[in-house]
């Protein structure tokens, strides 16, 4: 009997009758499949990228006929002309391959097409992972304010440490941090920007 994880995809099937059903009366109504959901404590946020920062084993978002995909990178030919991947999602916080040849793109993706790479934060330290959030929410341009940073980053930074009781206190402490690796300048008490 075929397995799908996709609601949609298990109506279809069992309206053209791929699964073998007992006629009615005989055995309790079937439940059907349920759509997984993505629940994991580590936010998942994609930055665009090319295919020279790509790694074997990366998680990469594209679009397809209006549909965004998701891939794992198998192989990148050593040109950097073009990778091999397999299509896939992520459930419970890992990627699942879906297991189904992709016979648009034959499972390669070229150099051209725009590709966006889950961005891995516990690969990364503290202060790492608040400069991402940083760059990702403020133009190397804008000023901004510690109430700022609160509101833009501090519900992320609470997935990435659910055990962290001091979010905003770490925060502040990085933020120096940052100062002094020279990446931004304290204008005033509590106003930034990028150097």
């Amino acid at each position: 009997m075929p397995v799908t994880h996709d609601i949609n995809i298990f109506i279809k099937r069992y309206k053209f009758g791929v699964y073998n059903v007992p006629s009615k009366g005989l055995s309790p109504p079937i439940t059907p499949v349920q759509s997984p959901t993505i629940s994991t404590s580590i936010p998942q946020l994609f930055v665009k990228t090319s295919i020279d920062d790509l790694s074997i084993g990366d998680i990469v978002k594209y679009n397809q006929s209006d549909k965004q995909m998701l891939c794992k990178v198998t192989n990148i030919t050593s040109s950097k002309q073009s990778f091999k991947k397999v299509d896939g999602d992520i459930c419970n916080g890992k990627f699942i391959s879906s297991g189904q040849p992709n016979l648009i793109n034959k499972d390669t993706l070229i150099h051209t097409r725009k590709i966006y790479k889950l961005y891995d934060f516990k690969s990364y330290l503290w202060k790492q992972n608040l400069m991402f959030l940083l760059k990702q929410n403020f133009s190397p341009t804008q000023t901004f304010s510690a109430s700022d940073i609160y509101s833009k980053c501090e519900k992320t930074l609470q997935e990435i440490y659910p055990k962290s009781e001091t979010i905003r206190a770490s925060i502040r402490a990085n933020m120096q941090y940052l100062r002094d690796d020279g990446i931004i300048t304290f204008i005033s008490r509590g106003k930034y920007k990028f150097n």
